[in-house]
């Protein structure tokens, strides 16, 4: 019997905890949820205490609330995390866009250093050709004047005896001529 008695002290010591724990959930069902808009944290307010059947649904449509408006948020954040997939795409397409013409600025460089350095050799061929033509203008002038003395010479050379031959033919056809 002795046995007995412990174990229904331990069971009345049992039951008072749990009537206490159960008076502690009631006060706290009691006093209304202070709700912050947009934000899921719940606070006891101690301004009043009011009947637990009302703050039951009160608590109960807040909850409702917030679960509608969670739903708009998400929903919400869905259509942003959509919008942010399009732009991502929008952008790697445009990065691709710009790393294609960045290739075809590349390529078309190359081709301009190359017509530039074709343009180089052809400018140095000119430049050597010019050369030339100046070296062989002053060899032709040269020559020209060369050309020009000598037939000022051969033209004075064959003219002075040529005139001196043709002044004593002259005389010759003369009948009257004397020795003088």
């Amino acid at each position: 019997m002795n046995n007995y008695k412990k174990n229904k002290e331990e069971l009345i010591k049992e039951l008072q905890e749990l009537q206490k724990k159960y008076d502690a959930a009631v006060d706290l069902i009691k006093k209304p949820i202070a709700v912050q808009e947009r934000n899921l944290n719940f606070t006891p307010s101690d301004t009043e205490t009011i009947n637990p059947f009302y703050d039951q649904q009160q608590t109960l449509s807040k909850l409702n609330f917030l679960g509608i408006e969670l739903t708009y948020q998400n929903e919400e954040k869905q259509k942003r995390a959509d919008e942010l997939r399009l732009a991502n795409i929008e952008l790697v397409f445009q990065n691709e866009e710009k790393e294609r013409r960045a290739e075809e600025l590349k390529l078309a460089n190359l081709e301009l250093e190359f017509q530039n350095e074709e343009k180089e050799k052809r400018s140095d061929e000119y430049k050597n050709l010019n050369e030339e033509l100046l070296v062989s203008k002053e060899h032709a002038e040269k020559s020209d004047r060369l050309k020009s003395v000598f037939l000022a010479n051969m033209s004075h050379e064959i003219r002075t005896p040529m005139n001196g031959i043709l002044g004593f033919a002259g005389l010759l056809k003369e009948p009257m001529l004397t020795g003088e």
